[in-house]
């Protein structure tokens, strides 16, 4: 038998209630995902620019090839700083279509026959630094002073 007045079911308020808790934890979740997207993409960048860097450092620390971009090509013939532009993909481009540059700045010895590059990739469109990198190679004089 059932009870006058009794009723099976919920009341508005504890739909109400619910509803807005589901809205509440929809609304956490959405911010997570995006703050995740945005660490993702400055995730994507660094790497871009880390890979980029790496690979100047690497044909500079090589020998003078054809295809190397004009700035190591400078550095090899002896210029102190070069610059170069690269497009969003990390690809070298004019500076019209720049989204990043590099500053390279070669220093020499001492000692003798070592010299160091410092790059910056720097983000033309926030003026912010993205990374920075230093490579050494060490070249002995032809005169024999360094190691055969």
């Amino acid at each position: 038998m059932m009870r006058a007045g009794s009723k099976k079911g919920f009341t508005v308020a504890e739909i109400i209630v619910a509803i807005m808790i589901l809205v509440f934890f929809s609304t956490v979740i959405a911010q997570l995902f995006t703050q995740a997207q945005k660490a993702s993409l400055a995730a994507q960048e660094l790497d871009g620019a880390v890979l980029c860097l790496s690979d100047l450092a690497d044909q500079w620390k090589g020998a003078p090839e054809a295809d190397a971009p004009e700035a190591v090509r400078l550095l090899w013939a002896g210029q102190p700083e070069a610059r170069l532009f690269i497009d969003a993909a990390f690809q070298p481009c004019p500076q019209p279509q720049a989204r990043y540059r590099v500053d390279l700045a070669q220093v020499f010895g001492p000692p003798d026959g070592f010299s160091r590059l410092d790059l910056i990739l720097l983000d033309l469109q926030t003026d912010r630094v993205v990374t920075e990198l230093t490579a050494g190679r060490y070249q002995p004089s032809a005169e024999g002073g360094g190691p055969s």
